[in-house]
Protein backbone atom coordinates (compact mmCIF):
# COMPACT_ATOMS: atom_id res chain seq x y z
CA UNK A 1 0.00 0.00 0.00
CA UNK A 2 0.88 3.71 -0.94
CA UNK A 3 2.00 5.70 1.96
CA UNK A 4 1.42 9.04 1.90
CA UNK A 5 1.86 12.15 4.45
CA UNK A 6 -0.49 14.55 5.57
CA UNK A 7 -0.12 18.35 3.84
CA UNK A 8 0.16 21.08 6.43
CA UNK A 9 -3.27 22.57 5.30
CA UNK A 10 -5.04 19.46 5.79
CA UNK A 11 -4.22 19.38 9.14
CA UNK A 12 -5.29 22.73 10.71
CA UNK A 13 -8.82 20.59 10.72
CA UNK A 14 -8.88 17.71 13.51
CA UNK A 15 -9.14 14.18 11.99
CA UNK A 16 -12.51 12.47 12.50
CA UNK A 17 -12.38 10.06 15.84
CA UNK A 18 -14.77 8.28 17.96
CA UNK A 19 -18.53 7.23 16.15
CA UNK A 20 -17.95 9.38 13.24
CA UNK A 21 -15.07 7.31 12.36
CA UNK A 22 -16.33 4.51 12.91
CA UNK A 23 -19.16 5.09 10.93
CA UNK A 24 -17.39 6.27 7.44
CA UNK A 25 -15.16 2.84 8.08
CA UNK A 26 -18.64 0.91 7.92
CA UNK A 27 -19.54 2.98 4.90
CA UNK A 28 -16.67 2.40 3.27
CA UNK A 29 -16.06 -1.50 4.65
CA UNK A 30 -20.04 -2.22 2.58
CA UNK A 31 -19.61 1.03 -0.37
CA UNK A 32 -15.95 0.96 -1.05
CA UNK A 33 -14.05 4.37 -1.70
CA UNK A 34 -16.46 6.59 -3.08
CA UNK A 35 -14.52 9.98 -2.94
CA UNK A 36 -11.18 10.15 -4.63
CA UNK A 37 -8.49 11.54 -2.18
CA UNK A 38 -7.00 14.58 -3.39
CA UNK A 39 -3.04 15.17 -3.31
CA UNK A 40 -1.06 18.46 -3.47
CA UNK A 41 2.95 18.50 -3.61
CA UNK A 42 3.05 14.36 -2.92
CA UNK A 43 0.54 14.96 0.12
CA UNK A 44 -2.53 14.27 1.12
CA UNK A 45 -4.28 17.46 0.70
CA UNK A 46 -8.49 16.29 1.14
CA UNK A 47 -9.64 12.79 2.67
CA UNK A 48 -7.17 12.32 5.52
CA UNK A 49 -9.64 10.25 7.33
CA UNK A 50 -10.79 8.14 4.07
CA UNK A 51 -6.86 7.04 3.80
CA UNK A 52 -6.64 6.05 7.44
CA UNK A 53 -9.64 3.46 6.78
CA UNK A 54 -7.87 2.21 3.32
CA UNK A 55 -5.23 1.70 5.99
CA UNK A 56 -7.43 -0.27 8.19
CA UNK A 57 -8.99 -2.69 5.51
CA UNK A 58 -6.24 -2.95 3.58
CA UNK A 59 -6.76 -1.63 0.48
CA UNK A 60 -4.83 0.65 -2.07
CA UNK A 61 -6.19 4.09 -1.52
CA UNK A 62 -7.57 5.54 -5.05
CA UNK A 63 -6.27 9.60 -5.49
CA UNK A 64 -6.20 12.39 -7.88
CA UNK A 65 -3.84 15.27 -7.99
CA UNK A 66 -5.64 18.93 -7.27
CA UNK A 67 -5.77 21.03 -10.68
CA UNK A 68 -6.46 23.75 -8.86
CA UNK A 69 -4.63 27.02 -7.63
CA UNK A 70 -6.07 27.57 -4.49
CA UNK A 71 -5.23 24.65 -2.17
CA UNK A 72 -5.96 26.11 1.38
CA UNK A 73 -9.36 27.30 -0.48
CA UNK A 74 -10.13 23.65 -1.31
CA UNK A 75 -9.27 22.39 2.00
CA UNK A 76 -11.61 25.43 4.14
CA UNK A 77 -14.27 24.96 1.79
CA UNK A 78 -14.30 20.85 2.32
CA UNK A 79 -14.15 21.01 5.86
CA UNK A 80 -16.39 23.88 6.39
CA UNK A 81 -19.47 22.33 4.14
CA UNK A 82 -18.89 18.95 5.88
CA UNK A 83 -18.02 18.76 9.35
CA UNK A 84 -20.42 20.03 11.70
CA UNK A 85 -18.08 22.21 14.08
CA UNK A 86 -18.31 24.46 16.63
CA UNK A 87 -17.61 27.85 18.09
CA UNK A 88 -14.47 26.32 20.04
CA UNK A 89 -13.47 23.76 17.08
CA UNK A 90 -13.68 26.78 15.02
CA UNK A 91 -11.46 28.94 16.94
CA UNK A 92 -8.84 26.52 17.21
CA UNK A 93 -8.55 25.85 13.64
CA UNK A 94 -8.75 29.85 13.07
CA UNK A 95 -5.92 29.42 15.80
CA UNK A 96 -3.59 27.68 13.88
CA UNK A 97 -4.42 29.17 10.25
CA UNK A 98 -3.37 32.24 11.98
CA UNK A 99 0.16 30.33 13.72
CA UNK A 100 1.00 28.88 10.28
CA UNK A 101 2.23 31.90 8.82
CA UNK A 102 3.54 33.64 11.75
CA UNK A 103 5.73 30.54 12.24
CA UNK A 104 7.19 30.28 8.31
CA UNK A 105 7.95 33.80 9.02
CA UNK A 106 9.96 33.68 11.67
CA UNK A 107 11.76 30.47 9.24
CA UNK A 108 11.89 32.30 6.41
CA UNK A 109 13.50 35.49 7.55
CA UNK A 110 17.23 35.21 7.37
CA UNK A 111 19.80 36.65 10.15
CA UNK A 112 22.86 37.50 8.08
CA UNK A 113 20.47 40.26 5.90
CA UNK A 114 21.50 44.09 6.14
CA UNK A 115 18.48 45.41 7.99
CA UNK A 116 17.63 47.63 4.77
CA UNK A 117 16.75 44.21 3.27
CA UNK A 118 15.12 42.64 5.55
CA UNK A 119 11.53 43.72 4.76
CA UNK A 120 11.54 43.15 0.97
CA UNK A 121 13.14 39.66 1.48
CA UNK A 122 9.66 39.33 4.06
CA UNK A 123 7.95 40.56 1.36
CA UNK A 124 9.00 37.67 -1.29
CA UNK A 125 9.24 34.97 1.27
CA UNK A 126 5.33 35.73 2.58
CA UNK A 127 3.94 36.06 -0.16
CA UNK A 128 1.44 32.72 -0.38
CA UNK A 129 -1.91 31.55 1.08
CA UNK A 130 -0.93 31.49 4.56
CA UNK A 131 -0.55 34.86 5.26
CA UNK A 132 -3.63 35.64 7.63
CA UNK A 133 -3.63 37.81 10.57
CA UNK A 134 -6.04 36.33 14.02
CA UNK A 135 -8.46 38.88 12.90
CA UNK A 136 -8.71 37.64 9.43
CA UNK A 137 -8.39 34.04 10.25
CA UNK A 138 -11.30 34.90 12.79
CA UNK A 139 -13.39 35.83 10.29
CA UNK A 140 -12.92 32.78 8.04
CA UNK A 141 -13.91 30.85 10.76
CA UNK A 142 -16.67 32.63 11.53
CA UNK A 143 -16.00 33.17 15.86
CA UNK A 144 -14.57 36.09 17.02
CA UNK A 145 -10.90 37.47 17.53
CA UNK A 146 -11.10 37.27 21.47
CA UNK A 147 -12.25 33.24 21.22
CA UNK A 148 -8.73 33.09 18.67
CA UNK A 149 -6.89 34.83 21.37
CA UNK A 150 -7.87 32.40 23.92
CA UNK A 151 -7.17 29.57 21.55
CA UNK A 152 -3.64 30.39 21.24
CA UNK A 153 -3.63 30.72 24.91
CA UNK A 154 -4.90 27.31 25.66
CA UNK A 155 -2.44 25.52 22.93
CA UNK A 156 0.43 27.34 24.73
CA UNK A 157 -0.72 26.48 28.33
CA UNK A 158 -3.25 22.91 28.22
CA UNK A 159 -1.36 19.66 27.64
CA UNK A 160 -2.21 17.67 24.83
CA UNK A 161 -5.09 15.79 25.61
CA UNK A 162 -6.96 18.63 27.05
CA UNK A 163 -5.92 20.49 23.51
CA UNK A 164 -7.67 17.13 21.66
CA UNK A 165 -10.27 17.17 23.64
CA UNK A 166 -11.36 21.16 22.39
CA UNK A 167 -10.87 19.76 18.97
CA UNK A 168 -12.94 17.14 19.34
CA UNK A 169 -15.95 18.79 20.88
CA UNK A 170 -15.84 17.22 24.31
CA UNK A 171 -15.38 20.51 25.51
CA UNK A 172 -15.39 23.86 25.12
CA UNK A 173 -12.04 26.20 25.12
CA UNK A 174 -13.99 28.25 27.98
CA UNK A 175 -14.09 25.71 29.62
CA UNK A 176 -10.73 24.33 29.66
CA UNK A 177 -9.06 27.19 30.87
CA UNK A 178 -11.20 27.61 33.59
CA UNK A 179 -10.08 23.87 34.59
CA UNK A 180 -6.55 24.70 34.09
CA UNK A 181 -6.91 27.48 36.25
CA UNK A 182 -6.10 29.81 33.39
CA UNK A 183 -7.78 33.32 33.61
CA UNK A 184 -10.86 33.69 31.15
CA UNK A 185 -11.16 36.82 29.19
CA UNK A 186 -14.67 37.96 29.82
CA UNK A 187 -16.78 39.85 27.06
CA UNK A 188 -15.08 42.57 27.06
CA UNK A 189 -12.11 41.23 26.39
CA UNK A 190 -10.31 41.81 29.85
CA UNK A 191 -8.71 38.47 31.28
CA UNK A 192 -10.06 37.22 34.68
CA UNK A 193 -9.47 34.73 37.10
CA UNK A 194 -10.77 31.30 36.61
CA UNK A 195 -12.85 31.37 39.49
CA UNK A 196 -14.48 34.57 38.94
CA UNK A 197 -17.67 35.57 39.59
CA UNK A 198 -19.44 38.90 38.73
CA UNK A 199 -20.81 40.61 41.88
CA UNK A 200 -24.55 40.34 42.02
CA UNK A 201 -26.29 44.23 41.81
CA UNK A 202 -28.19 45.47 44.81
CA UNK A 203 -31.39 47.44 44.27
CA UNK A 204 -33.34 49.09 46.71
CA UNK A 205 -36.60 47.23 47.11
CA UNK A 206 -40.26 48.28 48.67
CA UNK A 207 -42.26 46.32 51.01
CA UNK A 208 -44.70 45.19 48.43
CA UNK A 209 -43.59 45.31 44.59
CA UNK A 210 -45.39 45.43 41.59
CA UNK A 211 -45.30 41.80 40.04
CA UNK A 212 -42.11 42.37 38.00
CA UNK A 213 -40.99 45.30 39.20
CA UNK A 214 -38.34 46.45 41.70
CA UNK A 215 -38.99 50.61 42.47
CA UNK A 216 -36.77 52.30 44.74
CA UNK A 217 -38.53 53.39 48.32
CA UNK A 218 -37.82 56.79 49.70
CA UNK A 219 -38.53 58.10 52.29
CA UNK A 220 -39.97 61.43 50.79
CA UNK A 221 -42.70 62.01 48.13
CA UNK A 222 -41.58 62.28 44.67
CA UNK A 223 -43.14 64.47 41.52
CA UNK A 224 -44.53 61.45 39.78
CA UNK A 225 -42.49 62.87 36.31
CA UNK A 226 -39.21 62.57 38.38
CA UNK A 227 -39.61 59.07 39.60
CA UNK A 228 -39.89 57.46 36.58
CA UNK A 229 -36.38 58.68 35.78
CA UNK A 230 -35.21 57.82 39.08
CA UNK A 231 -36.02 54.21 38.18
CA UNK A 232 -33.80 54.44 35.95
CA UNK A 233 -30.50 54.90 38.13
CA UNK A 234 -31.90 52.83 41.04
CA UNK A 235 -29.14 50.44 40.32
CA UNK A 236 -26.19 53.23 39.98
CA UNK A 237 -27.94 55.29 43.95
CA UNK A 238 -28.94 52.25 46.08
CA UNK A 239 -27.93 54.98 49.18
CA UNK A 240 -30.83 57.47 50.37
CA UNK A 241 -28.21 60.22 50.90
CA UNK A 242 -27.27 60.02 47.35
CA UNK A 243 -30.64 59.60 46.06
CA UNK A 244 -31.38 62.56 47.56
CA UNK A 245 -28.48 64.54 45.94
CA UNK A 246 -29.69 62.79 42.92
CA UNK A 247 -33.49 64.13 43.65
CA UNK A 248 -32.53 67.62 44.43
CA UNK A 249 -30.52 67.93 40.89
CA UNK A 250 -33.09 66.01 39.16
CA UNK A 251 -35.78 69.02 40.69
CA UNK A 252 -33.42 71.84 39.15
CA UNK A 253 -33.50 70.24 35.67
CA UNK A 254 -37.25 69.96 35.46
CA UNK A 255 -38.54 73.21 37.79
Amino acid sequence: MTHYDFHEYANIFPMLEGEDLEALRADMDANGQINKIILHQGKILDGRNRYRICEMLGIEPETIVYPGDDPLGLVLSQNLHRRHLDASQRAMVAEKLANMWQGKRKKTKPANLPVSEVQEHQEVTSNDDTNFSQAEAAKILNVSERQVRSAAQLRREASPEIIEQVEQGEKTIHAALKEIGQPVPGKDGKLRPAKYKPRKKTVAKTEDPEEGCVIVKFPYPLDPQLSDVIEVFRDAFPKREDQRILYDALRCIFD
